[in-house]
């Protein structure tokens, strides 16, 4: 169970990562 968390850790904040990229590419044009 430890293992499946981390991984969904690492899901959820590589989520975050790209949806501030996605952003910061909306806020460039």
């Amino acid at each position: 169970m430890n293992g499946t968390n981390k991984n969904l850790n690492y899901l959820f904040v590589h989520y975050i990562i790209k949806q501030k990229i996605f952003v910061f590419d909306l806020e460039i044009f």
